[in-house]
C-alpha cells in the first residue's frame, strides 16, 4: 500500500505517514463488519418471511389441498441457505474483530506510543452488567434456533411419523438434503459458540 498525502491540519511527521495505512485498514475492516451485519439482518428478515408463509400454508392446507409433507420437507432446502449466509458472516465478523483487537490495535499503539487506543475494540463485546451479557447470549441463541429448528425439525418429523416408510419412499431425496443441511448447520452453530467463548476469554 502506497503512502498517501498527510492529513490536512496535521504536521507531516513520519509517524503520521506510518500510521495512515493502518488506519485505512482499520476503516476497511470496520466497514466490512457493518456490511456483514447488514447481510445478517437481511438473511434473518427473509427467514421470518419464509416462516410466516409456511404458517399461512399450514392454515390453508385443507382448503387448498396442499401436500403438507412436501412443504415441510422442502422447508430446510429454503431455510438452510439463509442460515449458511448468517453464520458465514458471523465467522468473518469475529475474524475481523480478532484481527483488529489482537494485531492492528497493538500495532497502532506502538506507533502512537499509547496503550489505550481503539478502546472499544480492546473491550470487545463486554456488557455493563453480567445479567445483560447473559440475556444477550440467550437472545442470540434464540435467533440461531430460528434457523436451526426449521432445518432440523422436518427430518425429525419424518422419522417419527407413523408413515415414515411412505415419507422415505416418496421424498427420499428431500430427506437426504435435509439431513445434510441439518448436519452442516449444527456444525456451524457449534463452531459459532466456540468462537463466542474464545472471544470472551481474550484480554
Amino acid at each position: 500500500m502506497g503512502v498517501s498525502e498527510p492529513v490536512p491540519g496535521k504536521p507531516a511527521t513520519p509517524d503520521n505517514r506510518v500510521l495512515e495505512p493502518f488506519l485505512v485498514e482499520y476503516e476497511s475492516l470496520r466497514a466490512e463488519i457493518f456490511s456483514r451485519l447488514d447481510s445478517q439482518r437481511q438473511a434473518f428478515q427473509y427467514l421470518v418471511a419464509i416462516l410466516a408463509a409456511t404458517v399461512g400454508l399450514y392454515a390453508a392446507k385443507q382448503e387448498a389441498q396442499i401436500d403438507w409433507d412436501l412443504v415441510l420437507l422442502a422447508l430446510p432446502v429454503v431455510v438452510a441457505p439463509f442460515g449458511f449466509i448468517f453464520f458465514d458472516n458471523e465467522f468473518m465478523i469475529f475474524r475481523n474483530g480478532f484481527y483488529i483487537q489482537n494485531h492492528l490495535r497493538l500495532r497502532i499503539s506502538e506507533i502512537v506510543g499509547h496503550s489505550d487506543v481503539l478502546a472499544v475494540e480492546k473491550k470487545g463485546f463486554r456488557c455493563l452488567y453480567d445479567t445483560t451479557c447473559f440475556i444477550h447470549s440467550w437472545v442470540s441463541y434464540g435467533r440461531w434456533s430460528l434457523f436451526l429448528l426449521p432445518t432440523l425439525g422436518p427430518s425429525v418429523y419424518a422419522l417419527l411419523s407413523p408413515n415414515v416408510c411412505l415419507c422415505v419412499f416418496r421424498y427420499g431425496f428431500l430427506l437426504i438434503l435435509d439431513f445434510l443441511f441439518s448436519l452442516l448447520l449444527i456444525s456451524a452453530v457449534i463452531a459459532t459458540m466456540r468462537e463466542h467463548r474464545k472471544w470472551k476469554h481474550l484480554d
